[in-house]
């Protein structure tokens, strides 16, 4: 049973990256025509990622559609936190921003797919 719980937290996971994958082909296809600086379009590649990750997370440990996953509410906090975290960090944001940014979006990540299925690319 352990095993079982294992392998659908492993392509739970997959599903979470590879969302953040997505997301950021996304970024790049709109910032490719840009004519910006490649700094700035890599910062802005990587906040992609991170807010794809933090949807990914939302959506697949939702309990709205799949009510078994009620007690996964601490891993969409948890991935909200890394994604908030992270685009402080991309960005070269101060330490108190960063940890405004962890809390936040983690907050974000914790509430989920009550704002989530309001996004719209």
């Amino acid at each position: 049973m352990a095993s079982r719980r294992l392998i659908d937290f492993g392509k739970a996971l997959f599903r979470v990256g590879f969302f953040g994958i997505i997301t950021a082909l996304y970024g790049a296809f709109q910032f490719l025509f840009d004519g910006g600086s490649l700094a700035t379009n890599i910062k802005l590649l990587g906040s992609f990622a991170c807010f794809g990750f933090l949807l990914g997370g939302i959506f697949v440990f939702d309990s709205e559609h799949n009510p078994s996953n009620r007690k996964y509410s601490w891993y969409r906090t948890v991935i909200g936190m890394i994604s908030g975290t992270a685009v402080a960090v991309i960005w070269g944001w101060s330490i108190s921003w960063i940890c405004f940014a962890g809390i936040s979006s983690g907050l974000g990540g914790w509430l989920g797919i009550i704002w989530a299925k309001h996004v719209d690319f």
